[in-house]
C-alpha cells in the first residue's frame, strides 16, 4: 500500500486550516456568494510502501539421521544454543557395529596376505638370484674348460710332430723303436686329454643351459609372486575402503551441529524411538544471530524498489523499539503461485530479542519530494477537459471573484494531495460554499470555520 509522509507536519497543519479573515469583506450584494478558503501548504513528503514482513532465521536444518536405527540418546532440547560439533543426539545401529567388526576383521586377514606374498616374493627373487648366479658360475666353468681344451690341442699338435720327427729318425736309423713308441704312447695320451677336455667342454656348456632354464623360471617365479603381491595388495585396499566406509556410517550415528551456533527450535523424537535413514526428524535448528526480514512486494511496486533502499521497521512486540534498516537483496522474479516479488532486509540478532515467525509492519521509501504544495483532497474536483478525458481543477479566490485553474496531481495518499503543476502556493483555495459556484462568479470570503 502507498502512503505519503509529512515531514513539515507543523508547518502543513498551520498551512491547510482555513483563513478565518483573508481579508477584509467586500461589500455584502445579492449577487455575491459566500465561500471560506484556505492556503495551500508546504511539505516535505516522502513516498513509500506498506508492507508486513516475516522474520526468518539466516539459516535453518532439521537434523535427521543418516543411519537407521534406534534414538540411544537426545543431549539437548528445546531453546539450548549449541555450537559446530556439538553431539546433539545418538543412534544405536547393531547392525553396523557388527558390519565394522567384519570389516575390519576382514582387512586384518587381508594383510596377513599380503606379509604371505611379500614372503614367496622374497624367496622367488632370492632362487632367481642363485639361478642367475649359477649361469655366472657354468659360464666360467665353460670358459676354462674351453682353455684347456685349446691347451690340449695344443699339447696334442706337439706330440704329433714330435712322433713324426721321431718316426723318421728310426728310418734313418737315429732312433730306436722303443724311442718311436714312447713317443707314440705320448701321442696318445695327448689325444685323449684334448678328447676329454672337448668333453669337458660339452659338459660346461650342458650345465651353462640348465643354469639358465633354472635362472628363467626363477625369474617368472618372481613375476607370479610380484602379481600375487599386487593382487593382496588390492585386496587389502578393498577391505580397508570397506572397513572406512562402515567406519563413516558408524560414525553418522552421531548427530552433530552443522552451524557455528544455533538454537535448537525443535524436539521431535524422544530416546528409544525407531528411526529411518535420511528420513526421521530428530530435531530442528535455527542460526538467529541474523535474521532476514522477508517481504512480498506487489509486482507494480516490485520496480520501484532496489537494492540499499532504506526501510523502517515496527514490530508488534512491546519493548522493541522500531529500527532502520536497508533492502539486502530482491528477487530477480516474481512468484507465480503469489505474483510477488520476495525483498529481504538482514537484521543483526546478536541480542536475541527477535524470535523467526515474528511479523513487523516495513515501510519502503520509494522516493521524497521536499517543499511539495499540498491541499486536502477534498479541495481537489474532477470535470471533463476540452478533449473529452477528466482533468483535475480547483477553486481560486481572485479579487472578489471564483476561478477553476487546472492542476497536475502527484502523491495521493486519500487525506492530503500534491499540486504538481498550476498553482504557486499562496493562493487562496476556496473550500466551502461551492455550491452552485460558477466559473467567474463574484464572492464573498466570510469569516468562520469552512467545514
Amino acid at each position: 500500500m502507498l502512503q505519503i509522509h509529512l515531514r513539515s507536519t507543523v508547518l502543513l497543519q498551520l498551512a491547510l486550516i482555513p483563513l478565518t479573515v483573508a481579508w477584509a469583506p467586500i461589500a455584502s450584494s445579492q449577487s455575491a456568494q459566500r465561500v471560506s478558503v484556505i492556503r495551500p501548504g508546504r511539505a516535505d513528503l516522502i513516498e513509500s510502501v506498506s508492507l508486513v514482513g516475516t522474520l526468518e532465521p539466516t539459516a535453518s536444518a532439521d537434523v535427521v539421521p543418516r543411519v537407521t536405527g534406534y534414538l540411544g540418546s537426545v543431549s539437548v532440547d528445546v531453546g539450548d544454543r549449541v555450537r559446530r560439533g556439538d553431539i546433539l543426539a545418538q543412534v544405536d545401529a547393531p547392525d553396523l557395529t557388527a558390519a565394522l567388526s567384519r570389516a575390519e576383521a576382514q582387512s586384518r586377514a587381508t594383510e596377513a596376505g599380503v606379509s604371505q606374498a611379500q614372503a614367496g616374493l622374497a624367496d622367488a627373487k632370492a632362487a632367481r638370484d642363485e639361478g642367475t648366479a649359477d649361469v655366472s658360475v657354468a659360464r666360467a666353468i665353460l670358459s676354462s674348460r674351453h682353455h684347456q681344451a685349446e691347451m690340449a690341442a695344443i699339447l696334442e699338435g706337439v706330440q704329433e710332430k714330435e712322433t713324426q720327427r721321431t718316426r723318421r729318425l728310426v728310418e734313418q736309423g737315429a732312433a730306436t723303436a722303443e724311442q718311436l713308441e714312447a713317443s707314440e704312447g705320448a701321442l696318445a695320451s695327448a689325444q685323449a686329454a684334448r678328447s676329454m677336455a672337448d668333453s669337458e667342454v660339452d659338459i660346461a656348456q650342458a650345465r651353462i643351459g640348465a643354469a639358465e632354464a633354472r635362472a628363467a623360471a626363477a625369474s617368472a617365479s618372481v613375476t607370479s609372486a610380484q602379481v600375487g603381491v599386487d593382487a593382496a595388495g588390492a585386496l587389502v585396499e578393498a577391505a580397508r575402503a570397506a572397513a572406512a566406509e562402515v567406519r563413516t556410517r558408524v560414525g553418522f550415528c552421531q548427530l552433530v551441529c552443522p552451524y557455528d551456533e544455533a538454537v535448537v527450535t525443535g524436539r521431535h523424537l524422544h530416546p528409544g524411538a525407531h528411526v529411518l535413514a535420511n528420513q526421521s526428524m530428530v530435531l530442528t535448528l535455527m542460526d538467529t544471530r541474523v535474521l532476514r526480514v522477508v517481504l512480498p512486494v506487489t509486482e507494480g511496486d516490485s520496480v520501484r524498489i532496489a537494492v540499499g533502499q532504506r526501510v523502517q521497521l515496527i514490530f508488534r512486540v512491546p519493548g522493541v523499539e522500531p529500527l532502520e534498516a536497508s533492502l539486502s537483496r530482491i528477487s530477480g522474479a516474481l512468484d507465480r503461485s503469489t505474483r510477488t516479488v520476495r525483498a529481504e532486509v538482514d537484521l543483526d540478532n546478536s541480542a536475541g530479542s527477535l524470535r523467526p515467525g515474528m511479523f513487523c509492519n516495513v515501510e519502503i521509501e520509494l522516493r521524497s519530494i521536499p517543499g511539495a504544495i499540498v491541499l486536502p483532497g477534498g479541495a481537489v474536483h474532477t470535470r471533463s477537459g476540452s478533449d473529452g478525458e477528466p482533468e483535475t481543477y480547483v477553486w481560486v479566490a481572485q479579487g472578489g471573484t471564483a476561478a477553476q485553474v487546472v492542476v497536475t496531481l502527484g502523491l495521493d495518499d486519500g487525506i492530503v494531495t500534491e499540486i504538481q503543476e498550476g498553482l504557486s502556493g499562496s493562493e487562496a483555495i476556496i473550500s466551502a460554499g461551492l455550491s452552485g459556484l460558477r466559473d467567474g462568479a463574484a464572492i464573498e470570503v466570510v469569516e468562520g470555520d469552512s467545514k
